[in-house]
């Protein structure tokens, strides 16, 4: 016969001891947050449910707030000149701001070429009229 008498040792290493304690942590935060989603989710299945309890709604009712705004501008189809000033502008300061944040990137460079498309397009309508 022979001797079945062992003992099993564990003794986890340290970099299996830091990587579990972070990976617990944020499955417990995870499981939370699916907690928390759960009822979101069960009170918009409940507020569309009773929304088909409701009495339907005319266009006169949807629209009688909307229809006292008041337009800017024309409606002719004409954009005055100034907006466009306006935008590069916008868009100039847009550029910059990112520049400082992240330094040559694809969004300074989409924001100065939009720059440069609006004063061009502003210099274009002064011109022309």
């Amino acid at each position: 016969m022979q001797n079945l008498n062992f003992k099993i040792y564990f003794k986890p290493s340290l970099w299996l001891t830091i990587f579990t304690i972070p990976s617990i942590i944020i499955l417990l935060v995870l499981g939370t947050w699916q907690v928390q989603r759960l009822g979101w989710k069960s009170d918009l299945i409940s507020e569309y449910n009773n929304n088909f309890e409701k009495q339907p709604v005319t266009i006169d009712e949807v629209l009688k707030d909307s229809l006292n705004y008041k337009f800017m501008g024309s409606i002719d189809g004409e954009i005055p000149a100034v907006w466009f000033l306006i935008s590069s502008i916008g868009f100039i300061i847009l550029s910059f701001i990112q520049y400082r944040n992240t330094g040559k990137s694809i969004n300074t460079i989409f924001l100065s070429i939009m720059a440069i498309l609006f004063l061009f397009s502003y210099f274009i309508l002064l011109f022309k009229t």
